[in-house]
C-alpha cells in the first residue's frame, strides 16, 4: 500500500550549509488547535489465508481524515485526534453502507514517531470498510516520520519499527521517505509504507 500525505505548516525547518548544498533538519512544531486535512484512498492488494493460499478478494475505501492537535507536553509530544468523515467502500464488487470510523488518538513526538495510540472502537470491522482497516492506516501513516539527521533535496531515509495497533496487536512498519522539493517554508515529502500485521481471524464475508 502506498500513501502520499501532505506535509503542512506545522513543519519547522532549520537550515545549514554542507558542501554548498541545502540540508534540512526538519521537526514538527505542534500547536494546540492546529488542524490538517488528508484523504485515504486505499485498495486491497493481496490477501492470503492459512498455508499461504492466495484469495481473490477485492476491496477499497475512501475517507477524509482531520488531524487536530489537542495538547502538547513539555517534551514537545503532541496528542493528536484523528476524526473521519463520510466513507465510501466496496467489497467484492459491492458497495458497502458504513458509518464513519471511530476516532483515533495518537501521541506523536517532534519527528512524527507515534509513541502511543488509542481509540478506534472495540472492533475493527474490515468487511464494513471494504476490507481496509482505515483506523490502522492512520495509526501507521497518519503523520510522516521525519529523519533524525540532516537531508538534502532528493535524498531518502528509511525507518523500521514495531507499533502496537489497537485491537490487532503488534505491527512491523517500514517507511521509506524522500524529500522531493522545498519551496519557501513548504517541504514536499513522498513516503512509501510497508506494514506486516499479526495473523488474525475474521468472518467469511460471503456467509452469514
Amino acid at each position: 500500500m502506498k500513501l502520499a500525505w501532505p506535509l503542512v505548516a506545522l513543519l519547522v525547518v532549520p537550515l545549514w550549509s554542507a558542501q554548498a548544498e541545502l540540508q534540512l533538519s526538519p521537526q514538527y512544531r505542534f500547536e494546540v488547535g492546529s488542524e490538517a486535512g488528508s484523504h485515504i484512498a486505499a485498495q486491497i492488494g493481496d490477501v492470503r489465508m492459512g498455508a499461504d493460499v492466495p484469495l481473490a478478494v477485492t476491496g477499497s475505501a475512501d475517507v477524509d481524515v482531520t488531524l487536530a492537535v489537542r495538547a502538547v507536553d513539555a517534551d514537545g509530544v503532541a496528542t493528536v485526534a484523528a476524526t473521519f468523515g463520510a466513507m465510501t467502500s466496496e467489497l467484492m464488487g459491492r458497495s458497502r453502507d458504513v458509518e464513519p470510523p471511530e476516532p483515533v488518538e495518537l501521541r506523536v513526538d517532534r519527528l512524527g514517531r507515534v509513541v502511543g495510540a488509542s481509540g478506534g472502537g472495540a472492533d475493527v470491522d474490515l468487511f464494513a470498510s471494504g476490507g481496509i482497516p482505515v483506523q490502522v492506516v492512520v495509526v501507521l501513516a497518519g503523520i510522516v516520520e521525519l529523519p533524525d539527521h540532516p537531508v538534502g533535496v532528493g535524498e531518502s531515509w528509511t525507518t523500521e519499527h514495531s507499533q502496537q495497533v489497537p485491537d490487532l496487536g503488534e505491527a512491523t512498519v517500514r517507511t521509506t521517505s524522500r524529500l522531493e522539493s522545498v519551496d519557501g517554508e513548504v517541504a514536499t515529502v513522498v513516503t512509501d509504507i510497508e506494514a506486516s500485521f499479526p495473523d488474525f481471524a475474521a468472518r467469511n464475508p460471503l456467509q452469514d
